[in-house]
């Protein structure tokens, strides 16, 4: 199996494929071993957090609940998306420099916020918080600014509880 490398990407030993490289790739036979392990991992994950059993509202924009929990997500992605982009075209520094809030400052090619804000975790760590109009059309981000949340439950599940807003009990 080949897969392209394009950035910083995890630590050796892990992956961080997309979503729909696991959706593509984990119901195949003879994939490399380490894969199907994360798979299943994936899978049992999906499992342990009952995600499998839930309603995904960025799958069902339209289910019982999950209109208002989109109308919200859109609304944040929508106010910032023209930052984004703005950030995006001339960059961190020129951008920045135009900022006299510095919470309105961005980092790391504009996706992210320039102070950490985020935290602390259970280590105490703080981190710069993913901001919503870096996250790709049908994809929100999530509670705590770590990621994109999507449609595909396997994945909303492997960085639980961060797409749990998206991920509704079914009554």
């Amino acid at each position: 199996m080949l897969a392209t490398y394009r950035g910083g990407g995890p630590k050796v030993g892990t992956f961080d494929f997309t979503p729909a490289f696991y959706a593509a790739n984990c119901a195949s036979t003879g994939i490399p071993l380490a894969l199907k392990r994360q798979c299943a991992l994936l899978d049992k994950a999906l499992k342990t957090t009952g995600y499998d059993n839930r309603i995904n509202c960025i799958a069902e924009p339209t289910a019982k609940g999950c209109a208002s929990v989109i109308a919200d997500a859109t609304k944040l992605k929508n106010i910032d998306e023209p930052k984004y982009k703005q950030c995006y075209a001339m960059g961190n520094v020129k951008y920045n420099a135009l900022q006299t809030d510095i919470q309105e400052q961005r980092s790391i090619a504009c996706a992210y916020t320039r102070l950490s804000v985020g935290g602390p975790n259970s280590k105490g760590n703080r981190w710069r918080k993913l901001l919503p109009g870096a996250c790709r059309p049908n994809t929100f981000v999530g509670r705590d600014g770590l990621d994109c949340c999507s449609a595909d439950v396997r994945f909303s599940a492997s960085i639980h509880p961060e797409c749990s807003g998206f991920v509704l009990k079914s009554n």
